[in-house]
This record gives structure tokens, C-alpha cells and sequence, in this order.
């Protein structure tokens, strides 16, 4: 046996220091790492020999163990309430393979079955369309539109007997249209609203966005026995004839489905219709401006409320002076159980001297509501002593908006709506006082500002300064 190199004295020196070894030195070295390296080589070898009877072996057992994979015992009814959380959650799903539902049909044909037997996938369907083209493109346009018909009848019927969320946008960038242009866009919509039409007895919750004039062409398809699960309707309708869209008594049978609870509206004239409707709702949005004479009457036909935004327009003929109004409209309002108060004014009227002596229309409302947790008021036309005086009759509020209220998850503050007047907000309105003082909002939890309004890094500074005075802490 080799001695090993430690044992050699003459290699055990020099692994001590850095002198150069002599040529004797150097050829019995090479001498005696032939053998090792030949060795080592032969080892290499039988390694490179195992890892590929390894590899081997590996490659079988995956084999088999795709056959025993757990994913093959997964129930289908368990597929399917995973492809449900994947459909998007913030709108309608669209027909695209590169979203869900349609993309997880294009994965194996185990999912492709699972979701296909999946109702609920295809019980919401978003579809967008516009036939902004030119003369010579039309009928290549009216081809797609008919195969994304198909389409849509096709998704739907995959929806067994679920209820349906529909989502209609369509998009038309001439402002007026020429009337070949207007027969020829009632063609091709045509062709979407019968594909529709089918399920109209299971649509539970349907957003519009459309012309006023097209919309016309499915109010004229729909009858209010064809809709008996409808709950929720949002419709947005502009009008593309300089004159005005003249709207018949029956322009919205939708707003009349017997099980309509949820409306979020915006077109013209709209206040006219509603009057004539007898409502179920509970919640109401109205985006389109109304009087307070409509206001009377729309909150008269809805007492089940939960929810209610409206635009009031005090400007459109009314007799009182509009602070006096406003303040006559809140002033009628019973509901104990408020939680929320979101007032903003889009008209700023010159607070002069007798007018302010008014106080602020919505402080009745709040004072008469002991349950109110969140506020909302912007800055745009109020005082300090309107500020004050509602934070003074809200002691419960946890939660505070000073600003228009963010919108979405998200919180987005809007853009401050240009040529409106805005107050400098005094934050030691919200500040802890000493023992003997009130302090206004004990309860305060959640402080959200819109940057937009006046006020300024000073105070701030003021506000940080002062933290430490703070019960609970305010975001």
C-alpha cells in the first residue's frame, strides 16, 4: 500500500511552506497521482452509471405516481368550487381564453369537462360592443357580431338554472349618428339582445351602458313577467340626438321587475319615469339630477331603503331659496337607524350673511339619528361652524371622511371638481382636549382627507404634535 503523503517527509515539508520542489520531487509526484487519478476517474464513472440507473428509476416511479396523483381523485364538484374563486371578482367575466372560465377549459380535458358542467361559471358574462365602422367594413363587423351572439347564447345555456349577471357596454363614438348609421347599429344590437332574451327569467342582476336610443330597442323586447328574479339593475343611457330622447311612459320596464330591490341610474329625464313606478327598493342611487319636488316623491314610493345617494338640483324652477329647501327636504327625512351620511354639494351657493345664519340642511338629520358611525361631508361651500356643528351631534362616529368619499377597494380619492369653493378645515376641531373640556368624536377610529382641499403642511405639523394626545390612535 502507498504510503500516504503526510507519511513522505520530503512531501510533508513542503505542504509547510512555499519553496519550489526539485525536478525529482515533481516526477515522483506525477508518479504517484497516476494511480489515485485513475481511480478517481473509475469512480466518476460508476457515478455517471448510477444517476442514470437513478434517473431511471425515477422517471418510472413518476409514472406511476401520476397515476396515483391526488388531482385524479379530486371530485368534480370540488373542481368546480375552485374554477368558481377563480372567476373575477371586481366585474363579469368576458369571452376571452386568456381569463377564466374559458381559460381553465384549456388546460386537460378533466377541467375542461369540470367546467363545462359547471353552471355557475357561465351564470355571469360580460359583453362589450361597438359599431363605430366604416361603410365598406360593415359586413365583415356583422359577421363577428353574429358568431359573438352565438357566442353568448352558447355560454348561457351552460348556466342550467342559476340566476344570471349580465353586463351590456356599448360603446359609440359618434355623438350623432346619420340614420343609415342609426338602423344599421339597431341591426347589429339586435342580434345581441336576442341572444339574451332566452334567459330573461333567470337575469337577477344586469348593468346597462348604452344609447338611449338603443337601450329602446330591448325595453320594446322585455315585458315585466319575463323578468321575475331581477333584484339589482345599473344603467347608464346618453342621448346621441341633439333634441333630446323623448322617453314613453313605459321607457323603463325593467325599473318595474316585481323583485327589483337594488337601481343605480343615470340618463335623462329620468326622474319623469320614476315618479310613475311603485318601488320596492332598498337601495336607490341616482346619478341624473332630479328636483326636490321628485326627491319628495321617490323617497315617498321607497320606505324600505337601506341605501340612498341622489342628485338634487335646487336650481330647476324651484320657489323657496335653495338653502331653505334643502334644509325642508332633510328636515322630512325619519330614520332613526342611520349609520352613514355622505353630503356633498355640486352647486355652491353665496353664503351670505343671512344665509349662514341658516344652519347646514343635513344637521337635523344628523341630529335626529343616534346611531350615525361614519361621516362624509366635503369641504366644498361649508364653514367652520358647519363642520363644528355636525361633528358636535354625531358623538358615535368612528369613522370620518372630511372630502368626497374614495372610491373602490382601493380608496381612490377623486379629483377635486375644478372652480368650487373649499374651506380650510381646522383640525383642532378634532384634537383631545383637557378633562374639564368636550371633546368632540371620542370614538374616532378612522380619519381619511382629501389633499385636495386647503389644507396645508402647517397643519399637519400641528396634527402630528399633538398625537400623542390621542386615545385610541386615528388613521
Amino acid at each position: 500500500m502507498a504510503l500516504a503523503i503526510t507519511d513522505h517527509p520530503d512531501f510533508s515539508r513542503l505542504l509547510e511552506n512555499n519553496e519550489a520542489p526539485l525536478k525529482g520531487t515533481i516526477d515522483q509526484v506525477n508518479e504517484l497521482l497516476e494511480e489515485p487519478t485513475q481511480r478517481l476517474r473509475h469512480l466518476a464513472a460508476l457515478i455517471r452509471e448510477l444517476k442514470e440507473k437513478e434517473q431511471a428509476i425515477q422517471a418510472t416511479i413518476n409514472l406511476y405516481n401520476r397515476i396515483l396523483s391526488p388531482a385524479r381523485r379530486v371530485p368534480p364538484e370540488i373542481w368546480s368550487e375552485i374554477f368558481y374563486h377563480c372567476l373575477p371578482t371586481q366585474h363579469n367575466p368576458i369571452m376571452s381564453t386568456s381569463d377564466s372560465p374559458l381559460l381553465l377549459t384549456r388546460v386537460c380535458s378533466t377541467w375542461r369537462s369540470a367546467a363545462l358542467s359547471s353552471p355557475r361559471l357561465w351564470a355571469r358574462l360580460h359583453i362589450p360592443f361597438a359599431c363605430d365602422t366604416q361603410e365598406n367594413q360593415r359586413q365583415d363587423f356583422a359577421q363577428e357580431m353574429k358568431h359573438r351572439s352565438e357566442g353568448v347564447k352558447y355560454w348561457l345555456s351552460r348556466s342550467g338554472t342559476c340566476p344570471i349577471s349580465l353586463s351590456i357596454l356599448y360603446t359609440s363614438y359618434k355623438s350623432t349618428p346619420s340614420t343609415s348609421q342609426y338602423q344599421w347599429e339597431a341591426q347589429i344590437s339586435l342580434g345581441i339582445f336576442n341572444a339574451i332574451l332566452p334567459f330573461a327569467s333567470r337575469w337577477n342582476d344586469l348593468e346597462l351602458r348604452m344609447p338611449s336610443d338603443i337601450y329602446q330597442k330591448l325595453n320594446a323586447m322585455v315585458s315585466v313577467d319575463m323578468v321575475p328574479m331581477l333584484r339589482c339593475l345599473r344603467a347608464s343611457f346618453h342621448d346621441r340626438d341633439p333634441r333630446g330622447y323623448r322617453y314613453a311612459a313605459n321607457s323603463f320596464v325593467l325599473a318595474r321587475a316585481p323583485n327589483l330591490r337594488k337601481i343605480s341610474f343615470n340618463a335623462p329625464q329620468l326622474s319623469t319615469i320614476f315618479m310613475e313606478y311603485n318601488l320596492a327598493l332598498t337601495y336607490l342611487c341616482l346619478h341624473s339630477l332630479i328636483t326636490y319636488k321628485d326627491a319628495f316623491m321617490l323617497l315617498d314610493k321607497c320606505p324600505n331603503l337601506i341605501h340612498c345617494k341622489l342628485a338634487v338640483d335646487a336650481t330647476q324652477g324651484e320657489v323657496f331659496e335653495p338653502p331653505t329647501l334643502s334644509k325642508a327636504f332633510c328636515d322630512s327625512i325619519n330614520a332613526p337607524d342611520l349609520n352613514w351620511v355622505n353630503y356633498e354639494q355640486h352647486c355652491v351657493y353665496q353664503r351670505t350673511r343671512e344665509v349662514t345664519q341658516i344652519p347646514l340642511p343635513v344637521l337635523s338629520l344628523i341630529e335626529r339619528s343616534n346611531s350615525i358611525t361614519k361621516l362624509t361631508f366635503d369641504l366644498v361651500g361649508l364653514s367652520t361652524r358647519d363642520i363644528s356643528q355636525c361633528l358636535q351631534r354625531a358623538p358615535l362616529i368612528r369613522h370620518l371622511v372630511i372630502g368626497p368619499e374614495p372610491h373602490g377597494p382601493s380608496r381612490t380619492l377623486p379629483r377635486h371638481r375644478p372652480g368650487m369653493i373649499l374651506t380650510i378645515l381646522d383640525l383642532n376641531l378634532l384634537m383631545v382636549k383637557a378633562a374639564r373640556e368636550e371633546t368632540l368624536l371620542p370614538n374616532l377610529e378612522v380619519f381619511e382627507v382629501s389633499l385636495t382641499t386647503d389644507i396645508g403642511p402647517g397643519d399637519f405639523t400641528e396634527w402630528n404634535r399633538c398625537s400623542e394626545m390621542f386615545q385610541d390612535g386615528v388613521q
